[in-house]
């Protein structure tokens, strides 16, 4: 005789689990629980799979099973066994994991802007245009010119007007005033709008209450590289004030043609390219802080 599965027996632990942020979080979930008789007694051997994907696993002599490398999403799962009826559980949602780069982690990263951090975020494919220029995509979806990742600073939306790109690295916030990145890799258009289709970059700057005094970086590299960042903040009474900025400028990656044996130096107006890249960025605020409550002007 076969016995109906219990559909109660599968645990809350069904419900994708996100994983702890951090800079080296996984940028998937996963599924667990136990499969039970109706009786309550474990049952081993199941084959449980999640419906339209690869993901499968077997249950142990405990009926417990876990399903690894879910991407985020609302899945439903079949699960098998010789001596039961088939059962399907619906509405099981994996959610997605953020990522929070801290503000040490971002001042300790290699590049001038917050994107060299991306670089350790799992789930980021990371496209380097130029000494001082790089993008980012969701893995999957690779693009130099991605408008379906929404960035964000501080709460509002940054997104260049001409095209719809995110603002990436032509921000106006000196990575000296970090305080964090956090990445959503996924679907986020639910919350964020048909721009976060690939998923959300958000920035939040130092606020002078949590973060007051000066600071200073400067650092070279090959390509005649430089940068210079400074930044100072305080609070006067009720209200805070910062500013921060930063200068580089690098001789850029030089084009060379090639047209069989020979090679040509690519030319420009006046028969020379001018490869020099300069960048100049700022930001500044004024805070005014009552109870739990601020006020900012930026």
């Amino acid at each position: 005789m076969t016995k109906q599965l219990a559909r109660v027996a599968l645990l809350l632990a069904l419900v994708g689990l996100a994983f702890v942020p951090s800079a080296h979080a996984q940028q998937v979930g996963r599924i667990s629980g136990a499969v039970t008789a109706q009786d309550g007694q474990p049952v081993a051997g199941a084959f449980v799979a999640v419906v339209g994907r690869r993901n499968t696993a077997l249950t142990g002599r405990d009926g417990r099973f876990v399903i690894a490398n879910v991407p985020p999403g609302t899945y439903a799962l079949r699960i098998l066994h010789i001596s039961y009826k088939e059962a399907i559980v619906r509405e099981i949602t994996v959610v997605a994991t953020v990522s929070k780069l801290s503000a040490d982690v971002i001042a300790n990263s290699v590049g001038n802007s917050f994107s060299g951090a991306l670089k350790e975020v799992k789930g980021i494919d990371f496209i380097q245009v130029g000494v001082t220029a790089s993008a980012i995509n969701a893995r999957g979806f690779n693009s130099s010119f991605n408008n379906r990742m929404l960035m964000m600073e501080d709460g509002r939306i940054a997104v260049l007007p001409e095209n719809g790109l995110p603002v990436g690295t032509f921000t106006a916030i000196p990575k000296l005033d970090l305080a964090s990145v956090e990445v959503l890799i996924g679907p986020g258009s639910a919350l964020y709008g048909a721009d976060a289709s690939n998923g959300v970059v958000t920035l939040t700057t130092k606020d002078p209450l949590h973060y007051p005094g000066a600071a200073i970086e400067v650092s070279g590299g090959s390509n005649r590289y430089m940068d210079i960042q400074a930044r100072y903040a305080g609070l006067a009474g009720s209200f805070g004030y910062k500013v921060a900025g930063e200068w580089q400028s690098a001789e850029d990656w030089s084009n060379t043609l090639y047209y069989t044996a020979a090679k040509f130096k690519e030319t420009g107006v006046g028969g020379k390219v001018d490869w020099t890249s300069c960048v100049a960025r700022g930001i500044g605020s004024l805070v005014y802080y009552t109870g739990d409550s601020e006020l900012s002007f930026t």
